[in-house]
């Protein structure tokens, strides 16, 4: 049996007003400043299997905001970990991102934004930034590493990462309600000299991109509304290719073309049905060319023509909500590979709350990829289904007010090759529970469990976890201590 055991102390989680300065005679705010704090000390222990964390851990997390003069905002966040080791990024990190009035907004240090869908979105850069919203105008400059250089080990298998530069701006005019329009530009460059190098190791390659999009939105009627986004992406592979020389140079500063360089397109667009307050109807196209490549995504997918059909609706005053989804994508859009995968999406989402203290909640999916290789033996014919159930009750009872959430999930996923299926079984059955009780003196306790069973051609794999959770709050609910213990085998 394989078993470990993690026991979390959450020593002080701080939240409220902590300093407020007036002036008498206007009675306003010169200075406020709120947040919370978080302090946790973690252990760790394993039998059977090797340590996947650090025995001791010690975090501290500080998010808060300082108010001057009721216009400055200037929140800042501050992360701690006493073991780097498991993280590629930092998790030492200290970022603040003051917003002067209701157009001006800074960033330093740590930050996270967002430009557009398909330039940049999901990273987190270590850097600088401006965004202006003065009216219908709107501009942002963006600017930081948002990856740090990391050197191979051979012994790991690890082949290294470079430190990564990324620059990105957005220039837009109009009304999201009526009329807008962004153009939106993201440039990323590796640093070559970041990590030392190795021939006769097979390191990560240094990459540049650069990418220009251009998004709009307008609305058809009172009802209906479209939004899309188009633009194109020059991607190089490797950095240390030979460059190659057109009669027209670009300038260094957007991309230096090369051998390893490729240039390919994007678009998407959206058209919003809302017929009624509580009906309403999305359809969703998108085509991502195979050489379409944006670094200020982590794991934006390319090669891929998507549409789907979202209807949802609204029933009962709220109390019985319905959304829908059928899609379908395909991939090798220039029939450059060997096969195209087809997929199929079909998903429902029924939330009732039956009562004001009891719900209910299912969930089905459906996913299906089929390609058409004309080796039977590596065709892909796949059936992914999908369904959980999972009420939730509130009462009281044990002196305090109780929660209960309960969830049975099953997952089958089905092999139509008729090669591979013999082998191919996958069944996958979970089951858990959360009770929580709050007491009238602030101590909380919550109990989680937690059972999966996977069921393979020639393995069947059983997981048991459990945790207790014991909390109580001091000085007006200011102050919050917790205290987990967990088990898992």
């Amino acid at each position: 049996m394989k078993s470990c055991l993690l026991v979390r102390a959450i020593l002080v989680s701080f939240s409220g007003l902590l300093l407020l300065c007036e002036v008498a005679p206007a009675q306003s705010n010169i200075v406020s400043y709120s947040g919370n704090l978080s302090l946790s000390h973690e252990y760790y222990s394993s039998s059977g299997i090797n340590p996947r964390f650090p025995r001791n851990l010690f975090k501290a997390i500080l998010n808060s905001t300082v108010v001057l003069f009721d216009q400055v905002q200037v929140p800042f966040e501050f992360y701690f970990a006493s073991d780097q080791s498991k993280f590629q990024q930092s998790f030492d990190q200290f970022g603040v991102s003051p917003r002067i009035g209701d157009w001006l907004t800074l960033h330093g240090g740590y930050f996270s934004s967002s430009i557009s869908e398909l330039t940049f979105g999901d990273q987190r850069l270590l850097g600088g930034g401006i965004e202006l919203t003065p009216g219908d105008f709107r501009f942002s400059f963006l600017y930081g590493s948002s990856q740090e250089a990391v050197d191979f080990d051979a012994s790991q298998d690890f082949p290294g990462t470079y430190k990564r530069n990324i620059m990105t701006a957005k220039l837009g005019y109009g009304n999201i309600d009526s009329f807008y329009t962004n153009i939106n530009f993201i440039r990323a460059v590796d640093d070559t000299n970041s990590i030392r190098r190795d021939t006769s190791y097979f390191a990560t390659a240094p990459q540049e991109n650069t990418a220009v999009t251009i998004d709009f939105g307008f609305r058809i009627s009172d009802v209906a509304k479209v939004s899309a986004e188009a633009g194109v992406s020059a991607f190089s592979n490797n950095l240390f290719s030979k460059q190659m020389n057109f009669d027209i140079d670009l300038p260094s500063f957007l991309f230096t073309p090369r051998l390893s360089s490729q240039l390919d397109g994007a678009a998407r667009i959206t058209l919003d049905i809302m017929p009624a307050d509580n009906w309403r109807f999305g359809l969703n196209a998108k085509w991502i060319g195979p050489g379409y490549i944006t670094l200020g995504y982590a794991q934006m997918l390319n090669d891929i023509f998507e549409m789907s059909f979202s209807p949802s609706a609204r029933f009962f005053d709220n109390k019985l909500n319905v959304r829908c989804k059928f899609g379908f994508g395909k991939n090798n859009l220039r029939d450059n590979r060997e096969a195209t995968t087809n997929r199929y999406e079909t998903s429902v989402f029924i939330g009732s709350q039956i009562t004001q203290d009891f719900g209910l909640d299912v969930q089905y999916n459906n996913n299906q990829l089929r390609s058409n290789n004309i080796n039977d033996s590596i065709k892909v014919s796949n059936v992914f289904n999908y369904i959980s159930l999972s009420p939730r009750c509130n009462f009281e009872a044990l002196g305090g007010n109780n929660s209960v959430v309960l969830n049975y999930s099953f997952q089958d996923v089905a092999d139509m090759n008729s090669i591979t299926e013999a082998g191919s079984k996958n069944l996958t059955n979970s089951v858990s529970a959360v009770h929580s009780l709050f007491l009238p003196s602030s101590a909380n306790f919550t109990t989680n469990f937690f059972f999966t069973k996977v069921e393979l051609s020639q393995l069947t794999t059983e997981i048991i976890n459990f945790t207790e959770t014991i909390g109580y709050m001091f000085f007006e609910d200011k102050l919050n201590t917790m205290l987990t213990i967990g088990y898992n085998t």
